[in-house]
């Protein structure tokens, strides 16, 4: 005996076989239609079960592209399958939502949009089924859905959740998606213009290494164009705030992604100057309590070390006078002696360190430290039994360091490369007038590795970081100013209307991480 259930599956084939003979007359177009309009209606019936809302959601993916006046009606209608709480009938849903917009592109963005926020899904079924029709959509049409894609992104009710595993896709997609320079440029005004505005700090590194992955960023005018985006997020029209974890995070992050993809006739000047200006003076200030073991860096040593880098990275200048030492002959003397004294001492040092490297290392061997190779250059003074007794309680006490370099022969490097560079800059500042010409590289900066690999940052596979770099920001994840956002993926009113374009940006001007992001 037939259920309800079955009159409903029974009347969906009917309808589907009737459209197909009126297909051949093409005075039959309205009727076609309404029954078009009936397969619509049957699945929200209280007899339709799981076996004809599935088979609903496949003839509406067949149907779509020939009944345009009841386009909308009909997205509508997946979206409530998509939503439907049998499983089964949201994973056909889900595989037939590329069929919308295969031959409709102007569905792709509001069909990606959805997908998108499908990604929220822990459904170990779902998941893959969602990759896979993203990956149609953004195959297929590329523009449309990278559209629909940063509309969910850039929406201000989209989830931390959404927004991780939508960028998480992008990354993994686009290593193997070949994209036309016009997409290419479309991809990176997206992510500048739309996404960098408001990000957290995670998200500004694989935004960022997304765009540093594009063809059209890897000429001088791109990669400038990507430190130009970078410095717009450190917020330069700002004062810097030294009590304020979040600003000493933000501007460290972005002095390492710009230090990173500068170079020749590929300049930071606007960062490299609000560091001197503003960041070195306030240095002292700057809070330094979450530092201590396991830690790479401190916050105010980081900072220190995004200056090196940001220096070392910047195109030199040649300059033949400094109007701060020569302007004062009695500050220019001073300045040459203190050099000297630091020339003597470094080269003392060098020596031993040279002598240490070129030596057969042994598990009890350690690196010469300064204090002890320039022992017979400095002064020799008697310490008192109080400088004793406060050298020992210090030593007592607990040091704020990075994580040692456990390596020997690494240790004798890095200490051989640090004292090279002061030699370096010793010997152009010890000059008459000073000289400014040293070049130090940032692989030769003493916390890189030094063995250059010779692989073009840029060269590599879109949203890689090296195993330094990892280490260097420190290992954990941070987010900064907190509460996470709410969203409810089944918000319908973001699908209503026309399709795609992008949603108008948050309030506010100008760059930094906004609202409660980083």
């Amino acid at each position: 005996m037939e259920t309800d259930a079955d009159e409903v599956l029974k009347e969906l084939y009917n309808i589907m076989t009737k459209i197909s003979e009126n297909k051949k007359n093409s005075d039959n177009a309205e009727q076609n239609a309404a029954l078009f309009r009936k397969i619509l209606e049957l699945p929200r019936s209280q007899s339709a079960d799981s076996r004809s809302k599935r088979l609903a959601s496949q003839f509406v993916g067949r149907l779509f592209k020939d009944f345009p006046e009841d386009q909308p009606a009909a997205f509508e209608a997946m979206v409530d399958l998509v939503e439907d709480d049998d499983l089964n009938v949201r994973k056909q849903a889900i595989s037939d939502l590329p069929k919308l917009c295969k031959d409709v592109p102007v569905y792709v963005a509001k069909v990606t949009d959805l997908l998108v926020q499908m990604l929220q899904s822990d459904d170990p079924q779902e998941q893959p089924l969602v990759n896979n029709a993203l990956s149609q959509t953004l195959t297929g049409h590329p523009a449309e859905a990278l559209t629909g894609l940063f509309n969910q992104l850039t929406h201000e009710e989209a989830s931390d959740l959404t927004r991780e595993r939508a960028l998480r896709f992008l990354t993994a997609k686009l290593a193997h998606l070949a994209l036309t320079p016009p997409q290419e440029e479309l991809l990176s005004r997206l992510l500048i213009d739309e996404l960098l505005y408001d990000v957290s700090e995670d998200e500004f590194t694989t935004a960022v290494n997304l765009l540093a992955g594009l063809g059209c960023m890897r000429g001088a005018a791109g990669r400038q164009r990507l430190v130009d985006a970078v410095c717009q997020q450190a917020d330069l029209a700002v004062p810097f705030d030294p009590a304020s974890p979040a600003d000493v995070a933000r501007l460290s992050e972005c002095a390492r992604m710009a230090a990173k993809h500068m170079g020749r006739n590929v300049s930071a000047k606007a960062l490299l100057v609000y560091y001197l200006d503003r960041v070195v003076p306030s240095i002292d200030l700057v809070d330094d309590s979450a530092s201590g073991p396991g830690l790479a860096d401190s916050p105010r040593l980081g900072l220190l070390r995004r200056l090196a880098e940001l220096s070392s990275a910047a195109d030199r200048v040649p300059v033949t006078n400094s109007d701060f030492l020569t302007a004062c002959p009695d500050r220019l003397a001073d300045f040459a002696k203190r050099i000297g004294y630091l020339s003597q001492a470094n080269q003392v040092y060098l020596r031993s360190l040279r002598s240490a490297v070129r030596a057969p290392l042994r598990a009890e061997d350690a690196v010469p430290t300064p204090a002890a190779a320039v022992e017979d250059a400095a002064p020799s003074t008697q310490p008192d039994a109080s400088d004793d007794a406060e050298k020992a309680e210090k030593a007592e006490e607990p040091k704020a360091a990075e994580p040692p370099i456990a390596d020997p022969a690494r240790l004798r490097e890095v200490a051989l490369a640090t004292a090279e560079n002061i030699a370096l800059l010793a010997r152009d500042l010890s000059r008459s007038p000073p000289s400014y010409r040293a070049e130090l590289a940032v692989s030769c900066l003493s916390w890189r590795q030094l063995a250059a690999s010779g692989a073009d940052r840029l060269g590599k596979r879109r949203g890689e970081v090296s195993d330094d770099e990892e280490e260097d920001r420190g290992g954990a994840r941070r987010r900064f100013a907190g509460d996470q956002r709410s969203s409810d993926r089944r918000a319908r009113d973001r699908f209503g209307g026309g399709g795609g374009g992008m949603r108008s940006r948050r309030g506010g001007g100008g760059g930094g991480w906004r609202s409660n992001r980083w």
